[in-house]
């Protein structure tokens, strides 16, 4: 698939994301709402609506530190869903993914895609200034980071590979702990 193709492709997800973003940002809140303990993983997917909402949700921060915190669990997210990590912090004030390998929509990409003068603000830059140690690929490639517990695609082209990063490490902390 050649780059004007994936761009195509992008503007067409992106364009789906925003009809739909109202029902998902009712199922991230709803998925917030869930108790802690209920689930083996957290993903969060990607779009503007993160930058958006996720990225200032009051209570993110709870939900992403109780699954980061818990070696059992995973947390993963792809493309723009990176954006919410940035509200999340420790009571200490410290950011929860300071020092953290992972991935996310390149100032590249959103460039490319002719989204960056809409933007106000780009999600690589934040990543990077928050001190996360980010790991860009070439545009518009499958990229996959795993630090640990958790788990980051680089755009939609890198979800398949991200989801099956994060099956796999659910297998194997479910082999460790049974």
């Amino acid at each position: 698939m050649g780059i004007a193709t994936r761009v195509q492709h992008f503007r067409h997800t992106l364009q789906v994301g925003r009809r739909n973003h109202l029902s998902n940002n009712c199922r991230a809140i709803a998925v917030a709402a869930r108790p802690l303990c209920a689930t083996r993983s957290l993903f969060v997917v990607g779009g503007h609506g993160p930058m958006q909402d996720l990225a200032v949700h009051p209570t993110i921060s709870d939900l992403l530190a109780a699954n980061l915190d818990d070696a059992t669990k995973i947390v993963g997210a792809v493309c723009h869903g990176p954006a919410a990590f940035l509200p999340a912090h420790r009571a200490d004030g410290t950011w929860l993914f300071a020092g953290r390998r992972l991935t996310s929509f390149t100032n590249e990409e959103e460039t490319a895609a002719t989204l960056a003068g809409n933007a106000p603000w780009l999600l690589e830059d934040r990543l990077r200034l928050a001190g996360a140690r980010f790991e860009a690929a070439a545009a518009w490639t499958s990229h996959v980071v795993v630090d640990g517990n958790l788990v980051t695609g680089q755009q939609n082209a890198s979800s398949g590979a991200a989801a099956s990063k994060i099956m796999e490490q659910l297998g194997r902390r479910t082999s460790n702990v049974a």
